[in-house]
Parts: structure tokens; C-alpha cells; sequence
């Protein structure tokens, strides 16, 4: 097996449990969420859990395309690299926007007071 598809693999499982972690273990990254600056921290950390295990499934398939056409096996972990990562994580950025609350309603009463 070649090392890219080994490494492609390896972020599967990385990114899968990472995602699995993230999206349904409560308690685990309250703190990072609960700050007072989302709407909805669980719908957020949902958000961002369900995505990291769908990049997952993507290297998975990716690396199982690596596996299965050895000849390709760079061009598919730099489509993987250069392609689906960008836009997955331009796609979890954007849609986090929707569980931000608004700064001007938050900075408002510290301003005022």
C-alpha cells in the first residue's frame, strides 16, 4: 500500500472520530461553544461534528479510489487535498455564520453601562 493512500486512510479515521466526538459526546466541548457568542452551541457543535465525519467519508472514498487504481494515487490525494478540503471547510464556515449571535446586540449593554 502506498504511503498517500496509508495517510489518506489514516484522516478517515481521524476525521470520522473527531467528527463523531465533536457532534454527539455532550460535555466535551461545551467551553469552547457555550461562550455566549452562538445562538445555539449544540446545533453548532452538530454542525461542525456532522461535517469532520463527512470530510471523513470523502478521504475514505478517496483513499478506496487510491487503493483501487494505484497508477492515480497521487492525483487522487491531491484532488482530496486540494479540492474537497477547501471546500468542505469553506462550506462549515459559512454555514456556522447561522449560529453566531449578533456583536452589536451583545456589545450594546457593555457599551451602556
Amino acid at each position: 500500500m502506498e504511503t498517500l493512500t496509508l495517510l489518506t486512510f489514516l484522516i478517515c479515521f481521524a476525521l470520522v472520530a473527531a467528527g463523531y466526538i465533536v457532534a454527539f459526546k455532550e460535555g466535551f466541548f461545551d467551553r469552547c461553544f457555550s461562550c455566549g457568542r452562538y445562538e445555539d452551541p449544540a446545533g453548532l457543535r452538530r454542525w461542525i461534528g456532522l461535517n469532520l465525519m463527512v470530510i471523513g467519508f470523502l478521504a475514505g472514498v478517496s483513499a478506496l479510489l487510491q487503493f483501487s487504481s494505484p497508477s492515480t494515487h497521487f492525483y487522487m490525494f491531491l484532488a482530496f487535498v486540494a479540492v474537497i478540503l477547501p471546500l468542505m471547510t469553506l462550506r462549515i464556515v459559512r454555514g456556522s455564520r447561522r449560529y453566531r449571535s449578533s456583536v452589536r446586540a451583545q456589545e450594546a449593554p457593555a457599551n451602556q453601562g
